[in-house]
């Protein structure tokens, strides 16, 4: 077990906190209008000449992009009153009016056309390939389907220079009077994923490992599967991802983990820079190798003694003398086979400046043990010596464990009471122990 020490990321707390207010609060590019929030407004009562009976329906108020799919966006114009077909055809078909919502997609104007037949209502689109339209009038809203293939709308594309208008035999209406209301995005249903990091550059150890946190966000508005890949600019490092290929939901992110090992023999401000990718997205990343503080090993006890086959406890603590946050791995070792050897937990964030944590460390003798065996604890260059004997048992030799403990003059309930108190007074010199 390769025993290291990684810079902690609290920055990571903050930087998900804000992604998810983004993916929360952050409207897509996008926004249907409607008849409260239209792109398109107009005077009540502007139509000329606007005293004519039925002059209402040429009358324009507002006109908006409704709703929006995969393939068809919807706009709408809402005037001061719809005539009734069943009742008021004598009156329509008198005022023969047209109404427009007009646009321009991609250098093309384009008009959507409402008109009156005596067939009643019929759609049209005018511009580029133009063909008919689905629509409905009623109330007083006229609807038009346009088909994003007939405009060329595509994802993230401006619909520009939008107005609306009325002509007819006797009364005519423009929306806005002059110029043009605002401009739509047509949205984009494809996935859209980019990749983040909370801290893109770490420092490393020499043989030692460090981790990134990346944050994977489709901000798209439908779900998609998502492969990672990572590749390291030097051959001698190694860059791995956890987790496999996964599904990921429209406007949600997920967090993978990748593991940067650097050589043995790096040398001190040597760099790495760390490729990430899925599809188009891509993510760069850079380790470089530095110097650690050696932190400071000690434990409650420097020897037990236990039965064979038994099992017996050390408190390890590890003090980071560096002046960096880092995160310590602990491994264990015996220099007798068959001995158990378990941290928990395995690994310690410590805060720099002398802030220490502590891993309870379990020994398991095995069963044929006799005589002592030396455990030497380590991480991050600093090591120490623990000692746990297992003596055969004999009717002059039952013991039911030591109580030598890791500090200088501790081997008596004096010592124990000395020991207690030197905890005491680096906790309250140090910051809370962070786990």
């Amino acid at each position: 077990m390769k025993n290291d020490c990684l810079p902690t990321t609290t920055a990571l707390i903050i930087f998900t906190a804000m992604l998810f207010l983004q993916l929360v609060f952050v409207l897509p590019c996008a926004i249907s209008g409607s008849a409260d929030d239209p792109e398109i407004t107009d005077a009540e009562g502007d139509a000329d000449p606007g005293d004519l009976s039925g002059s209402e329906m040429c009358d324009l108020i507002c006109a908006y992009i409704d709703t929006e799919d995969e393939s068809v966006f919807k706009v709408s114009l809402k005037v001061a009153a719809l005539p009734s077909e069943a009742t008021d055809t004598a009156l329509l078909l008198a005022y023969a009016p047209s109404w427009s919502f007009c646009f321009t997609c991609n250098g093309t104007q384009y008009r959507a056309v409402c008109t009156y037949t005596t067939s009643g209502h019929a759609y049209a689109l005018s511009g580029g390939a133009g063909g008919k339209l689905q629509g409905s009038a009623g109330g007083s809203v006229i609807s038009m389907y346009i088909p994003k293939e007939k405009v060329g709308a595509r994802g993230g594309e401006n619909l520009s220079e939008l107005y609306a208008e009325v002509t007819g035999d006797y009364v005519t209406d423009r929306a806005p009077d002059s110029g043009y209301g605002r401009e739509y995005t047509i949205l984009s249903f494809e996935p859209e994923i980019s990749l983040e990091s909370p801290q893109p550059q770490k420092g490393v150890k020499a043989g030692g490992i460090v981790q990134f946190s990346i944050i994977i966000n489709n901000a798209g508005l439908v779900g998609t599967n998502v492969s990672l890949a990572a590749e390291a600019s030097d051959s001698a490092w190694n860059a791995e991802i956890n987790g496999d290929p996964f599904h990921m939901e429209a406007e949600t992110y997920e967090t993978r983990i990748l593991t940067v090992t650097a050589p043995e023999d790096a040398a001190i401000g040597n760099t790495c820079g760390i490729k990430v990718s899925s599809g188009n997205a891509t993510l760069n990343l850079t380790a470089e190798v530095v110097t650690v503080a050696v932190p400071t090993l000690s434990s409650d006890y420097l020897q037990r003694t236990i039965e064979p086959g038994g099992k017996t406890e050390f408190i390890i603590y590890v003090v980071n003398n560096d002046r960096d946050d880092w995160r310590f791995d602990l491994s264990a070792e015996a220099d007798l086979p068959g001995w158990g050897l378990e941290f928990d937990p395995g690994a310690l964030d410590v805060a720099g400046g002398g802030n220490y944590g502590e891993s309870l460390l379990v020994v398991t003798a095995p069963t044929d043990a006799g005589g002592s065996a030396t455990v030497t604890v380590s991480t991050c260059g600093a090591t120490l010596n623990l000692t746990v004997n297992a003596p055969v048992k004999s009717d002059e030799n039952i013991s039911s464990g030591g109580n030598d403990l890791g500090f200088p003059g501790t081997g008596t309930c004096m010592g124990a009471a000395v020991a207690a108190a030197l905890i005491i007074a680096i906790t309250k010199k140090n910051k809370t122990l962070r786990r």
